[in-house]
């Protein structure tokens, strides 16, 4: 009997999909790690006869730079094969692992397929297809369900909303917070420990079958299927296609316009936003940048105001009692810096002081939290900016811990690289900051006991922007206009 299909998704009857229902809680699974090709080959031969797969993957702010360490693939019947793609990078082509995450005729579901298309596609040019996203089927029924801007859900909190065996899988992903949280480079220890073993397969297993069963239940009972997969595809193109990123920010960015606008009619100046605004209201709120408030109303502007108090306050308190959330937050240091230049003169202070204290808490710890000296690509951009805030007398300045030293050098070189790799492509978004033009030029116009390589780039780079002249745009600050990415909901 031939399977139906909607758009390319195989549909299952509540009968069938019944089948895939575990007659135990995700966590009593079967485990398997592979690291041989042939064996990869082998496994790959019996999946590509599976109807559906779970997949997941683990990985250093995984994305299209940082590195994607792990891949798991679990099975409706309960087995979980694990892929060490750090070991061997062969297992997508000479494995056979393209094929099945590229194949029309398998339904791959995942939770947040973004960050992980984006590392599947710059690092093994592997292009996902045939997806069941449950982070946008969650996003699709709470538009449903009258929602405009809804939130996004992390893995844990999509077992709990989605499934009636969420708690095996609560604990499991506390601690591999909690590990992740101590150690940067947490996925890429080598030998994998059990419990590494044991939370990667959670991450597959938590959401297949209950999570995506229900979904798919709710999604064919309203009629969303062809909405549902335009917005999937959506989601795996967009940390892939610039065109598709953009027209997800302007629709986002309407959303939440209207929003404030139903906002600025329908609340006084004096209301209490934090008791009163509702989801949509509040999370527009969080969204719209503080310049672009200000072309709604000035009401506006003073609940942004506000917003940005609550923030700054929030992290000054999170700062010093959970640094979890530094790793949470990987734009954290642009949203202060933005902050910095607040008309509001104690905003403008209290956010320099906490950047501050940010950089310091991470400069105290980062050597520690990475083993050896870590690739700029595998840190974190606030990460990064507190490595630059570093002002080196010298190569080896002694006042200066050896770890972090050497790898403030590795992110200066990181920069120097970027910059001529942006320029040489014209890449339009890219931009210098005045703070590092002027750095460059110390490097190479004063007697800096710097290496001779960096002294050579630092000349490469002066010598380009010289030539573009005002082609090259400089600024004070960067960016931080909102671009409504993957946290920003649809």
């Amino acid at each position: 009997m031939a399977e139906t299909t909607f758009a390319g998704l195989p549909v299952f009857p509540a009968a069938r999909i019944e089948q895939f229902r575990a007659m135990e809680p995700a966590i009593f699974h079967e485990k398997e790690l592979v690291l041989d090709t042939a064996r990869c080959r082998q496994l790959v031969h019996q999946l590509k006869r599976e109807l559906m797969l779970g997949i997941a993957g683990e990985g250093i702010h995984m994305g299209g730079d940082g590195p994607l360490t792990l891949f798991q693939i679990g099975t409706f019947h309960g087995k979980v094969y694990i892929f060490d793609t750090l070991v061997n990078v062969e297992l997508f082509d000479k494995g056979g692992l393209r094929f099945l995450l590229e194949s029309e005729d398998i339904l791959k579901v995942t939770h947040s397929s973004c960050q992980l298309s984006a590392a599947l596609f710059y690092q093994f040019a592997v292009r996902l297809r045939n997806v069941f996203d449950t982070q946008i089927g969650h996003l699709l029924i709470e538009e449903d369900n009258g929602r405009r801007l809804p939130n996004r859900l992390s893995l844990s909190e999509a077992c709990q909303s989605y499934s009636e065996n969420a708690h095996p899988y609560d604990w499991r992903a506390d601690v591999k917070e909690m590990w992740m949280s101590r150690i940067g480079d947490y996925w890429s220890q080598r030998p994998l420990t059990d419990e590494m073993v044991e939370y990667a397969a959670g991450d597959v297993m938590a959401i297949i079958p209950d999570v995506f069963r229900n979904q798919m239940e709710y999604i064919e009972r309203r009629s969303l299927k062809k909405k549902f997969k335009m917005l999937v595809e959506e989601e795996i193109l967009s940390e892939i296609n610039q065109v598709m990123k953009q027209l997800r920010g302007e629709r986002i960015e309407k959303a939440v316009r209207q929003v404030l606008r139903e906002v600025n009619e329908k609340y006084e100046e004096s209301t209490d936003i934090f008791k009163i605004l509702g989801g949509d209201e509040f999370h527009a709120l969080m969204l719209i940048p503080y310049e672009d408030a200000e072309t709604v109303s000035s009401k506006i502007v003073k609940f942004k105001t506000r917003i940005v108090e609550k923030e700054l306050e929030e992290i000054e308190n999170d700062l010093r009692l959970k640094q979890d959330m530094i790793r949470s937050r990987p734009l954290l240091d642009l949203d202060l810096q933005s902050y910095e230049v607040h008309p509001d003169a104690q905003i403008r202070v209290r956010a320099k002081d906490i950047r501050k204290e940010l950089h310091e808490t991470i400069l105290s710890s980062i050597g520690r939290r990475y083993s050896g000296l870590a690739s700029p690509h595998i840190m974190s951009e606030t990460e990064r900016q507190a490595l630059r805030t570093l002002r080196p007398k010298s190569e080896f300045d002694s006042a200066i811990d050896g770890i972090v030293l050497a790898m403030h050098w590795l992110v200066i070189d990181f920069d120097l690289e970027q910059a001529l790799f942006n320029i040489k492509y014209g890449n339009p978004e890219y931009r210098i900051t005045e703070d590092f033009v002027e750095r460059v030029q110390d490097y190479v116009l004063i007697d800096s006991n710097v290496s001779d390589g960096l002294k050579q780039k630092s000349k490469m780079l002066l010598k380009v922007l010289e030539k573009n002249g005002d082609k090259i745009e400089k600024q004070q600050t960067p960016d931080r206009k909102v671009t409504f990415s993957e946290d920003t909901g649809f």
